[in-house]
């Protein structure tokens, strides 16, 4: 069984009779399975670096995919988590990180069928701040990190309001954005 990461999903690495390794995930909502399997469907149409949907059960409860490994970008980053100064590798990893997300987010919006996303299928200010807070909760205050939490505040409204921006709404605002990955 591996550790748990953001939502109830009970992941379990298998081993098949040639000896390869696949995760196969318990879920307990299926609207969320259904998501994730159509996202991954989806992203993995566009050669996006994301687990391939080997198998689906009918009740779309549970689902095998591929094992892409045992590194955590948060236990990559362990050195920098717990000092507070980051090492230049660890650096360059976050940098490849959010240059990797946002081409997915860009990428990843070509020809998607919103309605699958879960919980709601746009990102509205509360769903942002569900991710920010998230983001908050469950990484940032584990890190031992010291922030002031009114200016992480304060730049988690200004995020929202770039978010919401009509040109952030609109991919062909983001040319830019998009030549410079």
């Amino acid at each position: 069984m591996l550790k748990q990461q953001g939502s109830n999903r009970v992941y379990t690495r298998e081993r098949d009779a040639q000896g390869k390794t696949f995760i196969r995930v318990e879920g307990t909502n299926r609207e969320e399975n259904r998501a994730f399997i159509y996202l991954a469907r989806h992203f993995a149409s566009k050669s996006l670096p994301v687990p391939e949907v080997l198998w689906v059960s009918d009740d779309e409860m549970s689902y095998t995919q591929t094992d892409l490994g045992d590194t955590l970008l948060y236990d990559a980053i362990q050195h920098g988590r717990e000092t507070g100064c980051f090492l230049p590798e660890e650096k360059t990893l976050l940098e490849k990180t959010i240059r990797a997300l946002a081409h997915i987010q860009l990428k990843g919006a070509e020809g998607l069928d919103w309605e699958y996303c879960f919980p709601i299928p746009e990102m509205d200010e509360r769903s942002i701040r569900w991710d920010l807070n998230y983001f908050k909760y469950c990484f940032l205050k584990g890190t031992r990190i010291e922030f002031s939490e009114p200016k992480l505040e304060d730049d988690f409204d200004k995020m929202v309001k770039s978010l919401l921006s009509p040109c952030t709404l609109h991919l062909s605002c983001t040319a830019t954005s998009r030549a410079a990955m």
